[in-house]
This record gives structure tokens, sequence and C-alpha cells, in this order.
């Protein structure tokens, strides 16, 4: 901790983008938040694509998170994972175009 302390900010600090952002009502008092956070290449430090998700609910008034998780994953794996077709079904990697496909089946 104490070297973290002592270190300074870079003189240019690169903050990720975020894409794929999505925010669904799953209870009258709980919201599922899904996005992409992308830090492009920068400075000998490979590009790093995180898979995020949290959970918000609503306390006395006030939306605080319950919930948050980060996956990270290679870039290279997001864009060239393979579909495996079955019988039934059809594995591959999610978009957040499935949260919209799956709670709709749901209603």
């Amino acid at each position: 901790m104490d070297s973290l302390a002592k270190e300074g900010l870079s003189d240019r600090v690169t903050l990720p983008e975020v894409r794929d952002f999505t925010a669904r009502m799953i209870a009258i008092d709980a919201v599922l938040v899904l996005y992409r956070s992308v830090r492009q290449a920068d400075g000998g430090l490979p590009e790093r694509t995180t898979l995020r998700s949290s959970i918000w609910r609503l306390i006395d008034g006030r939306w605080r998170m319950a919930f948050h998780q980060g996956t990270i994953v290679p870039t290279a794996v997001l864009c060239s994972a393979p579909a495996i077709p079955g019988r039934n079904v059809l594995l591959r990697t999610a978009t957040s175009d499935d949260i919209e496909a799956s709670s709709a089946s749901l209603d």
C-alpha cells in the first residue's frame, strides 16, 4: 500500500471506453447493468476487454450497488469466438441483445 501511495499520476491517463451499456429493471427496486470496458493498447500495455455486470438496489430512496463483477476477456477471443451448433441449441458469445430476447420470453 505504501508503494501505491508514492506513485504519482502519469502525465497521460487513458480511460477505458464503455461499450454495449445496458440497464434493465429486474425488480421494482433492482436494476441489472451490463457493459464492456475496453482499455486501448497504450504504452506497451495490450488492449484489454472486461465484461462487467452490477446489480443496483433502491434503498431508502437512493440507488446503491449491491453486487459488481468484472471478467477480463482477451479481445481476440471476443472477436473470434466460435459458435458451436447443436441439435436444439447454438452456443456462442452472449451479446446485450440476448438480455432483451431472454426477458421477452419470460413475459
